[in-house]
């Protein structure tokens, strides 16, 4: 689904792109870890997307998320230091 493993997986990253509260998580305190997002999120009450969607749901492939986000995150550090 659009280049992600399955739909779970999609629309999670899809909320966390389009959701500007989520985006920061992922992006700044996260740092682009899909596992200390969840943290971030629990600590708050928050475990599902604002449609139901669980971010522990087993179809999500988070590993993929993880990977995206660190890659993205690693990137935009190597780039700093030009």
């Amino acid at each position: 689904m659009n280049g992600w493993t399955n739909w779970e997986t999609w629309h999670i990253v899809a909320w966390i792109d389009n959701d500007e509260s989520l985006n920061r998580i992922m992006r700044q305190s996260a740092r682009g870890n899909y596992k200390q997002f969840l943290s971030i999120l629990s600590q708050f009450g928050i475990t599902k997307t604002p449609d139901g969607v669980s971010y522990t749901d087993p179809k999500v492939n988070q590993q993929e998320i993880n990977n995206a986000y660190t890659e993205e995150f690693n990137t935009n550090q190597n780039l700093s230091h030009v």
